[in-house]
């Protein structure tokens, strides 16, 4: 499978599937801390992998889902919080598109889904990176 037709699965399962579990979630903010820990270790796992070119992005995608789960930033809109969510949410299962078990090939789906929501959210990480440097030097 490749890019594309990952890309476009996701996209059609989005409102099914991923979108939807990333509405709870969002109705319940305390609940995501298991979800971002384990993606956090999935992620430190992997990032010499397929993510490694992504992988300053996918911390910061992290690190906004956590500090808005926490209630510390909340600059960011509803549809652009789930699709981070449904993103990460993608990312830590292990039965996907392409499922992980496959060797070789089990990564690169969680390669391209995280790709396609750090570009498609390139502008928002970028307003939170300035955010959090700004709230480190104030304190």
């Amino acid at each position: 499978m490749d890019y594309k037709n990952i890309l476009k699965t996701f996209k059609e399962q989005r409102n099914k599937k991923w979108d939807k579990k990333a509405e709870k979630y969002y109705s319940d903010p305390e609940s995501t801390d298991t979800l971002l820990n384990k993606a956090e270790d999935k992620a430190s796992k992997k990032e010499k992998g397929p993510i490694k070119e992504i992988w300053d992005k996918v911390k910061l995608l992290i690190a906004l889902a956590r500090d808005w789960s926490k209630g510390n930033y909340r600059e960011v809109s509803k549809g652009n919080m789930i699709l981070i969510l449904a993103g990460i949410i993608y990312f830590v299962s292990p039965l996907d598109i392409v499922p992980d078990f496959i060797v070789g090939l089990g990564f690169l789906d969680d390669a391209a889904i995280l790709t396609f929501v750090v570009n498609r959210l390139d502008k928002e990480l970028e307003k939170y990176r300035g955010w959090k440097n700004n709230s480190f030097q104030g304190s």
